[in-house]
């Protein structure tokens, strides 16, 4: 045993040798766990590519909608909530919208005239004889506060729509303003909503003129007589110029010699007939039932409105103004186209 444990003491001492790789080797020793690395990685797959569609442009006239809250309907955003204006009643002037007495007629201190307007029915309503013309602002001229409508007027239609006035008597210029009133009591005039009023504004002098050039119903020039007449018994009235005892005549103021009533006696191929009223117009006392036959006093009103027709074919009216039992005195006032 001692010599054996001699023995290993004198072997020589083996280190642990590391070996050495050359270049090639230590290569190919990189390549190798570069191939197991790539072997190790999953493989990408290509994705094809996506084409995106363009959002559509929104032009001026393709605004987008709104969505409401709590119903889901689809709301314009143009709308409004505002109120709409109201297109029922609603006038535009006429052709010629002054019939008579254009603007700035001259007129004699106190003379009685009476005005028409031409209006067309623009709105969407009927205007009724419930509507009726207002006097609405400045000189009212002793006019009626209100005249109502003779007919029913249809959304389209044209009317002529009378008022009878007196001139003051005092000269300068004087403008008197009206409107339409509805049914409802609703005030309107030509144009939307409460619309403008139409007027007459007239020029009192001393020395105006008795005859009014005007343009009437139709496109014949004519001129309009307007003025009053004082009959007595056994006057004769000159329709064509409303003078007295002129030595033309077109109606009889007589009184009968057996009763001592009173008649009014068209003569030379004149013609009347009652009217109503309110002052016809033009076309009224043409489509009226005319006749020659006397009217007897006892069976007009004061205020009453007559149609007539002159010997020589002129259309006009006249208006039974006031009578004196006393002495049988009558007021007429007389208008008359007078076809050029």
């Amino acid at each position: 045993m001692l010599v054996l444990f001699l023995a290993g003491c004198n072997m020589p001492n083996q280190a642990e040798v590391t070996p050495t790789l050359d270049s090639t080797q230590a290569y190919q020793t990189v390549q190798a766990r570069l191939t197991e690395a790539v072997a190790l990685t999953p493989t990408l797959t290509e994705t094809p590519a996506v084409t995106l569609t363009p959002s559509p442009t929104i032009t001026a006239s393709q605004a987008p909608v709104t969505a409401t809250a709590t119903t889901g309907a689809i709301v314009s955003p143009s709308a409004t909530t505002g109120s709409v204006p109201s297109t029922c009643n609603v006038a535009s002037p006429g052709t010629p919208i002054d019939v008579t007495i254009p603007d700035d007629t001259q007129l004699t201190p106190g003379q009685a005239f009476s005005k028409t307007w031409r209006l067309v029915n623009a709105g969407t309503c009927t205007w009724t004889t419930q509507y009726s013309i207002v006097y609405f602002s400045g000189d009212r001229m002793d006019a009626p506060a209100s005249v109502p409508l003779s007919g029913d007027v249809a959304p389209g239609d044209t009317v002529d729509l009378t008022v009878d006035m007196i001139a003051p008597e005092e000269t300068g210029t004087f403008q008197s303003n009206w409107k339409l009133r509805s049914d409802t009591g609703q005030l309107f005039g030509i144009g939307a909503g409460e619309g403008l009023p139409f007027y007459v504004r007239i020029q009192v002098a001393t020395d105006a003129p008795t005859t009014t050039p005007t343009t009437g119903p139709t496109s014949t020039q004519q001129t309009i007589v307007n003025n009053t007449a004082i009959l007595f018994p056994a006057d004769r009235l000159d329709l064509d110029s409303a003078q007295v005892n002129s030595g033309s005549a077109d109606l009889d103021y007589i009184q009968d010699s057996s009763d001592q009533a009173l008649y009014l006696q068209p003569v030379d191929a004149a013609l009347l007939a009652i009217y109503g009223g309110f002052a016809p117009e033009q076309a009224d006392c043409r489509a009226a039932n005319l006749g020659g036959g006397s009217l007897g006093m006892a069976d007009l009103t004061e205020g009453v409105y007559l149609c007539f027709r002159t010997n020589n074919g002129n259309i006009g009216w006249l208006r039974y103004t006031a009578f004196n039992p006393d002495n049988n005195r009558l007021d007429l006032e007389v208008y008359t186209w007078i076809s050029q």
